[in-house]
């Protein structure tokens, strides 16, 4: 009896396959709504208390270093965001690069400027505060992110208000969600 074939990469066959678009070059310009949860959606970044977020010293260290993002990625813009206890939702939008030509993918080949590598260092860079500050080590995050390249103007409008709503939206969530 034959075995079915290999996949190239074995982890995909346990879940993790990347949820990027196949084609998508995530480099080049583009806006797109990003989500960062944090482990086991711990509440680390503070509450939300009748529709306002209160930040934790965590959430104040989180929210400065998303708003310092454009200082050491310089093709990268903020638009909406919003620090959640166990989460993040923000627009990041990509302007030109030099680098951003179509390249050859290698496996673990770390893309400049693009989503991942500026998503990572700012998860790295979090981590890399909120331990010292706990005098703890290990990650805060859950692995990966979630992206959506935003279409238009429309869907960007739209976005928005779903970022700027959400700490009203905390509340209608159930007991155990909160």
């Amino acid at each position: 009896m034959s075995r079915p074939p290999r996949e190239a990469f074995p982890w995909s066959v346990r879940g993790r396959r990347s949820m990027r678009l196949p084609d998508r070059d995530y480099r080049q310009p583009g806006a797109y709504f990003i989500t960062i949860c944090t482990k086991n959606r711990a509440r680390t970044f503070g509450a939300v208390i009748s529709g306002t977020v209160h930040l934790s010293p965590e959430g104040e260290i989180a929210q400065g270093l998303w708003l310092a993002i454009p200082r050491h990625f310089p093709n990268a813009q903020l638009d909406t965001f919003v620090v959640m206890p166990d989460h993040i939702h923000g627009i990041l939008i990509l302007l030109s690069h030099p680098d951003a030509q179509p390249r050859p993918r290698r496996f673990a080949d770390a893309v400049p400027a693009s989503i991942s590598t500026i998503l990572g260092a700012y998860k790295a860079e979090v981590t890399k505060r909120l331990n010292a500050l706990r005098d703890a080590v290990g990650t805060i995050w859950q692995r990966n992110f979630y992206e959506r390249v935003i279409r238009g103007a429309n869907e960007l409008q739209a976005v928005r208000a779903y970022i700027r709503d959400n700490p009203g939206r905390w509340a209608l969530r159930t007991p155990r969600d909160r």
